[in-house]
């Protein structure tokens, strides 16, 4: 077993999770924990603390996002299944130890997912995901097209269908439900584990990333947009990539998150190298930014790019 823990500027928290895997009744596993170029001295603290346990192995990586983060573990992954492990989160001893008895006992399956509880101030109903009325299972393509959605802290994943598929690197929030579509449009199956084996936690702590806990708003367009692209006959063709990015851009600007929306007004440029308009929200993000305008050889070399 390969437990991977990607991990960025959270130093008062990643040490829980990485402890909660060590505390595992299931033994054998190894554990990578990728710092996604954290400032915070995240990945010297877990080198410092762990020195002394081997099965704990700490990549270090410039910052890419989450998705690129586990990316980078996939590759160096040895074991025939991954566990995925967000570093706010924390599993219970017997986690590794349930999910595994799962796969025996289905030996079909690409991929389990478990049951959570709800630690922190969420709003939602029932005290774990699945007592959640709303939730529903990601056995299908049929359910993901309905609104079904699963967390990483609580999914296995077959080693060789995760370097297969791996996570999109152009997402920073909703990576997880994006993969979810293409393992069922490429024929896997996924299994649910009704144990409440972990918690799934909010935090308000100053300097957390708030990539998961405080993204609500982005993981919802993120959901919608990964709907249209699924109605669309050829999900990854280039005009729908550029419409997603021009969606992403738009609903940013529209809240006045320039700098947020910027490296989508890149992408739908590169996508369209002919559109003014995405020139002109371009700089207008650096303007309101504060920042730089960019250059027009580095216009014309990032819209070669694409």
């Amino acid at each position: 077993m390969t437990v991977v823990v990607p991990t960025f500027n959270r130093r008062a928290l990643v040490c829980e999770a990485v402890d909660s895997v060590l505390a595992q009744t299931e033994r054998h596993f190894e554990l990578l924990v990728v710092d996604d170029g954290s400032t915070d001295g995240t990945a010297d603290e877990l080198e410092l603390r762990y020195a002394d346990e081997s099965r704990l192995h700490v990549l270090r990586k410039s910052n890419g996002g989450s998705a690129s983060a586990r990316n980078l573990a996939f590759d160096q992954a040895r074991s025939p299944w991954i566990a995925l492990l967000d570093s706010d989160d924390v599993w219970d001893p017997t986690y590794l130890a349930s999910q595994l008895t799962f796969v025996e006992q289905h030996p079909d399956a690409d991929a389990v997912v478990a049951d959570l509880r709800l630690e922190g101030p969420w709003q939602r109903a029932g005290d774990s995901v699945f007592a959640d009325p709303a939730w529903q299972p990601p056995t299908s393509m049929a359910a993901m097209m309905d609104g079904a959605w699963a967390l990483p802290t609580a999914t296995l994943l077959r080693a060789s269908v995760a370097r297969q598929l791996r996570y999109d690197e152009d997402y920073r929030s909703g990576e997880d439900t994006e993969l979810l579509f293409r393992f069922h449009a490429a024929g896997h199956r996924l299994v649910v584990n009704r144990a409440v084996i972990g918690a799934w936690r909010r935090h308000a702590l100053p300097g957390t990333d708030p990539q998961k806990t405080g993204a609500a708003d982005s993981m919802s367009l993120e959901h919608e947009l990964l709907l249209e692209m699924y109605r669309h006959p050829e999900p990854r063709s280039r005009d729908v990539r550029r419409r997603i990015a021009r969606m992403h851009a738009k609903r940013m600007i529209r809240d006045r998150r320039w700098r947020e929306a910027r490296p989508y007004l890149w992408q739908w440029w590169r996508l369209r190298p002919g559109s003014t308009r995405a020139l002109r929200l371009l700089v207008r993000s650096y303007v309101a930014g504060k920042a730089r305008r960019p250059s027009w050889p580095a216009i014309r070399a990032s819209a070669g790019s694409g």
